[in-house]
């Protein structure tokens, strides 16, 4: 058995990598979509490939990691995203470059989905206080990734004298550099009733789907804020770089809420204030980011940073708070899972196409404030203090 602390920076490196690879492609948006000749519908299309395989992918690990260990699925998901990587960075112009972009894409995302999904396997064997600096490190590295990613990556493009290809294959250098990090880390297994275990049940009680349409909402104006907010600034005249800092202070910001969203809702028998007060915020700064000028639109990324981290953590976090055992919570995860993200990745796709249809990004504010009242809704059913809590049972047949 490798020891605490070795699992714990590996889920570190693996961090990094779930969100930085993905997060690469948005500050350099523009450029691949004209260079690939893309409107601005097949432009999200790319990004919501890889969140509708995040919702998928479970079931592919699932029965992987039930043959060999979960460190092993680990390593040869990110060997398969180091792949991916590769082959997106290989499109080149026509038809024939925006297959190779989309295949690489779907690679890419079904192997982080299925890397992502094994990790709660990894993370359980530990003792508590390791399960919980291994949960708040992976929470922390998730968004460092994707900062440092939307910082460098239009970086590296402007000196390579604004070739988009090379600021995207650099990532698959990290992507390797973790499959063999965790292909040496094979001490850790799952329990033998984890590998006979069944795939977690779906869900489809009134509590499953309150969560999980919270789950989608919150994840839909992350998904619509992280693919198209930088192309918006750059059609208000903010140069890539720009727009790449604007992203990469948004997700610095999500830390602190990411870190103490969980802390002050399990404090409370009822979540609605802290979950209205998340999504309140991320509504006031994604306003400001569309609406106001400098410095004054820095200041509401940093809004909009806290408000979206919040959501997201608060929304993980409920799952827990509303089962009774861990097999429920097993349940429920999956059918949160499930239900958020395939119905979240439709987000870049629709602003895309809608993007089309008015020529314009005016719609983009009465959109994200159409869904963050959805939002609310959910998360006020999901959210109710009446729901059963962590000591309580739940059978999730029933309601």
């Amino acid at each position: 058995m490798q020891s605490a602390a070795m699992v714990i920076c590996a889920l570190a490196l693996v961090g990094v990598n779930l969100r930085a690879s993905l997060m690469a492609v948005t500050p350099l948006l523009p450029a691949i979509q004209s260079d690939l000749q893309l409107s601005a519908a097949h432009a999200g299309l790319v990004i919501s490939l890889p969140v509708l395989l995040l919702g998928l992918a479970p079931a592919v690990s699932g029965r992987l990691a039930r043959s060999i260990s979960a460190c092993r699925v680990v390593a040869l998901a990110m060997a398969g995203a180091c792949l991916g990587i590769v082959l997106r960075s290989l499109a080149g112009a026509g038809p024939l470059g925006w297959s190779c972009f989309v295949l690489g894409t779907v690679v890419l995302g079904t192997c982080l989905g299925a890397a992502n999904a094994t990790l709660p396997a990894i993370i359980k064997p530990l003792r508590p206080p390791s399960q919980v600096a291994a949960a708040g490190l992976l929470n922390v590295t998730l968004c460092l990734g994707g900062a440092l990613a939307a910082i460098v990556s239009p970086m590296i493009s402007s000196f390579l004298g604004n070739r988009w290809a090379p600021a995207l294959a650099v990532w698959a250098i990290p992507a390797a550099v973790c499959a063999v990090v965790w292909w040496r880390l094979h001490g850790v297994q799952q329990a033998p009733s984890d590998v006979a275990a069944r795939p977690a049940r779906l869900s489809l009680s009134p509590l499953a789907i309150a969560l999980g349409l919270n789950m989608a909402a919150q994840s839909f104006l992350s998904q619509a804020t992280t693919a198209w907010l930088p192309t918006v600034l750059v059609s208000h005249g903010l140069t890539r770089q720009d727009a790449g800092g604007f992203l990469a202070t948004l997700m610095v910001a999500q830390l602190l809420t990411a870190l103490f969203g969980p802390w002050v809702a399990n404090r409370m028998s009822n979540q609605r204030a802290v979950m209205a007060s998340m999504y309140g915020l991320g509504l006031a700064g994604f306003a400001g980011c569309t609406q106001l000028h400098a410095p004054w639109n820095w200041c509401a990324a940093v809004l909009l940073g806290l408000g979206q981290g919040g959501t997201f953590s608060v929304a993980l976090h409920l799952v827990v708070l509303r089962a009774g055992n861990s097999a429920d919570a097993r349940a429920l995860g999956f059918s949160t899972q499930l239900l958020g993200y395939t119905i979240s990745a439709s987000a870049p796709f629709l602003f895309g196409m809608l993007r089309d249809q008015t020529h314009s990004w005016g719609f983009a504010l009465p959109a994200y404030s159409l869904v963050t009242l959805l939002g609310l809704r959910a998360a006020h059913a999901a959210a109710a203090p009446s729901r059963p809590l962590l000591n309580k049972s739940f059978d999730i047949d029933k309601d």
